[in-house]
């Protein structure tokens, strides 16, 4: 429960135990990062429900978008939306490794990050509001947990770019029964979702397929990183959360039936 407790603060702005022992070892705790998300998800979800019923129809559609894509950054602290702008500082500053990993240490953020950040926003935002719209409510409640679910397949025999760093608690520390734990949590939570919220089991098996694809994309991201820089940052990680769940939406988005 502690280490959960601490996966979850980590995570997350939600404090539970103000004075929980920090635990040591956290990459083991990379089998709750979907948990985590779920919880996120259920928030959000929550937050929607309670703004549709008091937030006027007139505004509700272009206000609701807008405050659910703000909530989920005020409750990870925009941990992971900062990680997302300092990758693309760093991997589309045409510099070395040793640039590269330089420049993503800074905490100032440039014109790539700065536009990128933007972009990632921009779009989640559009994406709920076409969603919301058609009535389509579970990519919403999944979103949390896919990009959750993508830090723990990036960080299974993955190496760190860095000998120091915050995000060497996790990278490579993922083993095999945890990837399958994960890969199979996520799966079973997708097709529940998916069936209960959409009345379609052919709906559910294409978000099973998206998964697989999610998983894909994950490993060919991670090739490309390493490639460039020689490994993973904690920067990485949060990017590809980020980058999990907007690919996730508009996966959802093209799919739904």
């Amino acid at each position: 429960m502690n280490k959960f407790i601490n996966i979850l603060q980590f995570l997350t702005r939600i404090t539970i135990k103000k004075d929980i022992p920090y635990e040591k070892n956290m990459g083991s705790g990379l089998i709750f990062f979907p948990v985590v998300g779920i919880i996120i998800g259920g928030i959000l979800l929550a937050e929607y429900l309670a703004l549709d019923t008091f937030v006027s129809p007139k505004y509700s559609i272009i206000v609701i978008p807008f405050i659910l894509v703000v909530s989920e950054i005020i409750i990870t602290g925009g941990l992971h939306v900062d990680g997302f702008g300092d990758t693309f500082d760093g991997l589309f500053s045409y510099r070395d490794k040793d640039g590269i990993l330089e420049i993503m240490k800074d905490p100032r953020l440039g014109t790539n990050g700065v536009l990128s950040v933007v972009f990632l926003v921009l779009s989640k935002i559009i994406i709920i509001f076409i969603l919301i719209d058609r009535d389509i409510l579970w990519p919403i409640f999944l979103m949390p947990m896919i990009g959750r679910y993508v830090c723990v397949v990036l960080s299974y025999k993955s190496h760190p770019a860095r000998a120091n760093g915050m995000g060497n608690m996790f990278i490579g520390k993922c083993d095999i029964g945890t990837l399958l734990a994960s890969s199979a949590f996520t799966a079973l939570v997708v097709t529940v979702a998916s069936a209960i919220f959409s009345k379609s089991f052919i709906q559910a098996i294409l978000d099973i397929v998206i998964v697989g694809v999610m998983f894909i994309l994950t490993n060919v991201f991670e090739y490309l990183v390493s490639k460039k820089i020689g490994g993973l940052t904690g920067d990485i990680l949060g990017c590809g959360i980020e980058l999990g769940e907007l690919v996730f939406l508009l996966c959802t988005l093209l799919v739904t039936i």
